[in-house]
């Protein structure tokens, strides 16, 4: 009976409903458009100030099981450009189509899992960071305004913008939103990265995100390595940002392929660390080094705040600290830390009631594996640290957390270029210290001891070729086309004040297995010798598979669907509504039954 309703379903949708085409493009005028060809037919499509960039259309007895193109239309209604590829409906029971970027021929890229190595972070979903699809930012704001801050970035002040995000399945407009430049090293490019600000005072929204990046990845010709770091910190346990590739357009012109990620503030802390409970956050201080000389390094330097470079430790959030003493709690985690006798027996318990160690530990692991020089160890810069009071229990409730951000300089992105050097040997402490590697890792045996145990962990479960290629080989497949359009753009960039790499399309490829111009090690490489250099340190062997070493969830905590809960739910949550109208709009017109 199952069987037959199916076939109902299929023969109705594919025989007898209307197929509305949804595509996102920019015609080359303003009087241009698109439109669908079926069968070499083309039927125009129309937009409104309300959705454009995307177009619709409802072809008239057109049928899912009709292979299609979409072309670019002139002034006229001729042809333009015609897609050099035939687009077929993946679901037959379907009405319409995705919303499809013109001359990208996937919408949706299934993505393979990558193994899990301990419990998820629990974190609220947000719709914004499906990372198995490329959507679509369309600003437009004063255009002046915009040449200006990109022509002087170092002065440029925030303008307002009106934004329009198109994915796959969601149009989704909020006027006047606050777009500014974002990063320090990222304005040394011409291709700039952004912030947007969404005003919740205003019933601004976007998907419970109201402050998100959109990185430039200028330095990565893959513009895969922040995102695969964000992957393996996902499976490793800890908070972190969340991260979806997005096209950039402003005024109808084109920016090109970004990394859009959460940007760490107060909404972070409720959505990602807390689960999106609404609860007193604690402090939030934000890590960074400036200039060589000053680190976020956490030596303990004296009691009065003025001992510590202003630039250096940032206030996010104060927290339960008196207004007029904004670093107290910080500042006794230094002292404690420069108290620590790194002999002692009962360390794990020390730094267990200060501080979430494991997720400390973790997330050094990734550094040292991922070889993310800019970060704590080797530069005492790019992270956060927080004071979470829901952290523990009884009166010694809280404890701080370590949140890394900025993981463009890895997996080969710049230095360290030795990828066989051991940890002990990976940072150099001679002449800055930073005694939550040097005193905690290197110098406890205990605390010593887990964090080689995590580091087998997770090269033995996930930081590994069987772990990582099959994920980072869809990425290259997803975004081959979207990366080859990016570089496309080097030449518009060159108006613009700052360096460009000029990577190319080849670069991209290459970049992912081995060397390229101005890089040596590409990420496949650094991953196998990375491996290879810490079994031969640890004595151990990685064991073959890509099996997740604790049960996965049914929800994935950072959003989307797990495997799970696609395959059990996906036929009856997609196919239920259209089974049902297709088996009665058939026996009503009276749909010929007998093949079955």
């Amino acid at each position: 009976m199952k069987r037959l309703f199916l076939s109902l379903a299929i023969f109705a949708s594919t025989t007898l409903a209307d197929v509305t085409y949804n595509v996102i493009g920019y015609p080359d005028t303003e009087t241009g458009a698109f439109g669908v060809s079926i069968n070499g037919q083309i039927t125009k499509l129309t937009t409104s100030t309300l959705t454009f960039p995307l177009w619709t259309g409802i072809v008239a007895g057109a049928t899912t099981a009709s292979e299609y193109k979409y072309v670019k239309l002139d002034g006229a209604g001729a042809p333009v450009l015609e897609e050099t590829f035939v687009r077929k409906f993946e679901d037959l029971t379907d009405a319409h189509t995705r919303n499809e970027f013109f001359e990208r021929p996937v919408t949706k890229t299934r993505l393979p899992n990558v193994p899990l190595v301990y419990d998820p972070w629990a974190m609220s979903d947000s719709k914004a960071f499906d990372d198995e699809q490329i959507a679509t930012f369309h600003l437009t704001t004063d255009a002046g305004q915009f040449d200006a801050m990109l022509q002087a970035p170092m002065e440029a002040h925030p303008i307002k913008a009106n934004v329009r995000y198109i994915n796959a399945k969601v149009v989704h407009n909020v006027d006047n939103v606050t777009l500014g430049l974002s990063g320090k090293s990222s304005m040394e490019f011409n291709k700039m990265a952004f912030k947007l600000e969404f005003d919740t005072a205003y019933n601004q929204s976007f998907f419970s995100r109201p402050s998100i990046k959109l990185r430039s990845e200028s330095s990565d010709p893959t513009l895969i390595r922040e995102k695969l770091y964000i992957d393996m910190l996902n499976v490793m346990g800890v908070p972190t940002q969340q991260g979806a590739w997005v096209r950039l357009y402003v005024n109808s012109k084109p920016q090109g392929l970004y990394l859009m990620v959460d940007d760490i503030s107060k909404s972070f802390l409720k959505q990602t660390v807390h689960n999106g409970q609404i609860l007193e956050r604690g402090s939030l201080w934000q890590m960074n080094a400036p200039v060589v000389e000053d680190q976020a390094d956490l030596r303990y330097l004296g009691p009065a705040a003025t001992d510590y470079p202003k630039d250096v430790y940032k206030m996010k959030n104060l927290g339960a600290n008196p207004a007029e003493a904004p670093m107290t709690q910080l500042l006794q985690f230094m002292k404690d830390l420069a108290d620590f006798n790194v002999d002692s027996t009962s360390a794990i318990n020390y730094w267990n009631a200060r501080l979430d160690l494991d997720g400390f530990l973790r997330n050094m692991a990734m550094e040292y594996l991922a070889g993310s020089w800019d970060a704590y160890w080797y530069s005492g810069s790019n992270y956060f640290i927080y004071f979470n009071p829901t952290l523990g229990e009884g009166a010694n409730k809280g404890r701080w957390q370590w949140i890394s951000t900025d993981f463009d300089g890895t997996f080969g992105d710049g230095d360290p270029t030795d990828i066989l050097t051991t940890y002990q040997a990976y940072a150099n402490f001679d002449e800055h210290d930073r005694p939550m590697i040097t005193k905690l890792i290197l110098a406890n045996k205990d605390i010593n001891a887990r964090f080689e145990q995590i580091l087998r962990e997770t090269v033995g479960w996930a930081f590994k070729p069987e772990g990582l290629f099959p994920r980072l080989e869809a990425y290259e497949r997803m975004l081959a086309w979207d990366v080859a359009w990016d570089d496309s753009l080097n030449a518009k960039r060159a108006n613009y004040p700052g360096k460009t790499n000029g990577w190319t399309e080849k670069d991209f490829h290459e970049s992912i297995a081995g060397p390229v111009k101005n890089m040596n090690l590409g990420i496949k490489l650094w991953i196998e010798q990375r491996v290879a250099g810490l079994e031969a340190q640890l004595g151990f062997k990685v064991q073959p598979g890509a099996s997740d070493r604790v049960k996965r969830p049914l929800h994935r905590p950072h959003g989307g669907k797990s495997d799970a809960e696609v395959n059990t739910s996906a036929l009856s949550s997609a196919m239920a509504l259209p089974m049902i109208q297709g088996v009665w709009a058939a026996l009503a017109m009276g749909a010929v039954l007998a093949f079955f």
